[in-house]
């Protein structure tokens, strides 16, 4: 079993400052070519969710990009793994905001050649009625 998490304590600041306050210190245990950037289906997914909570345009936008920070931090740690032990199959578990293809299977494609399957719990946001193959490959009905 592995973590592919990126330290909390950076991902806490880009939450609170955003991605710009982050100083050569707080990178070194993230990609080298580490970026913020998401896609527009992703970040529209984020805004329904997020406004539900608060409604402050900055706040968002930080809260983007910590989630864009772990989905590019988490696909870089789990293709570090594979680089390491290229035979092995990988499980990733994660939140179903990082698990939906548009989070970390988009960045793994991004990143590399790794074929997934994403499998995600029926949720509000996430179901028969309203997902499709864009979002998860199977869904775990109660």
């Amino acid at each position: 079993m592995i973590a592919v998490n990126i330290p909390k304590n950076v991902v806490r600041k880009v939450m609170q400052q955003g991605f710009a306050s982050l100083g050569a210190s707080d990178k070194k245990d993230l990609p080298p070519d580490v970026t913020c950037i998401l896609g527009t289906s992703y970040t529209e997914f984020l805004k329904k969710v997020y406004s539900q909570h608060v409604n402050n345009e900055q706040a968002f936008t930080y809260f983007c990009e910590a989630q864009a920070l772990y989905n590019n931090g988490m696909a870089w740690n789990i293709l570090k793994y594979r680089e390491k032990y290229p035979k092995s199959k990988i499980v990733v578990i994660t939140g179903a905001l990082h698990a939906i293809k548009a989070g970390v299977p988009d960045q793994l494609k991004q990143r590399g050649t790794i074929s997934y399957k994403v499998i995600l719990p029926a949720l509000p946001e996430f179901n028969l009625q309203n997902a499709t193959t864009d979002d998860a490959d199977y869904f775990m009905l109660k």
